[in-house]
């Protein structure tokens, strides 16, 4: 997951890593981050990614944050039953958005459900927001790892 140029890189880094067994860190996120800079817009919108590198025993989890004249953080996640960690990049109204500081502690919210459909309705519900009369929502995604296989569920309103 990731929202900019920093998504290939991050892809082809940690597939590296993993094809030559050296452990995927959450530095490595963070540099990679720090490397793409916010986003050239008039908001500098924040860039934000996350990466799940599965190995045979333990899968790592990792996802962070880079804004504007501040260096990233990444953070490595412990996934624990019916909680949900994130980072949201930004902060306040649409009139005035300010992005989430990298230092900011993560978004932890309380799940009940019990399969990805549940997972992806439960945060495309959570997003729901109006700008200007319109429903800005796109896609949200949910996915429940077994141990062994990925269940997936895609709600995409177009």
């Amino acid at each position: 997951m990731s929202n900019g140029i920093q998504t290939e890189a991050i892809y082809e880094t940690y597939k590296l890593l993993f094809n030559v067994g050296t452990p995927a860190t959450k530095d490595i996120m963070a540099n990679l981050l720090d490397g793409a800079n916010a986003e050239p817009d008039s908001l500098h919108t924040p860039r934000i990614a996350g990466a799940i590198i599965i190995n045979k025993d333990n899968p790592v989890f990792i996802i962070g944050i880079k804004t504007y004249n501040s260096p990233a953080s990444a953070y490595k996640l412990t996934p624990k039953a019916g909680q949900i960690s994130g980072i949201s990049t930004y902060k306040g109204d649409f009139e005035n958005p300010e992005p989430t500081h990298p230092s900011a502690p993560l978004s932890r919210l309380e799940f009940n459900g019990r399969t990805s459909r549940d997972l992806a309705q439960y945060l495309y519900d959570i997003s729901a927001a109006t700008y200007k009369g319109e429903d800005i929502r796109v896609c949200s995604v949910g996915g429940i790892y077994s141990g062994s296989s990925w269940d997936i569920a895609i709600i995409n309103r177009y």
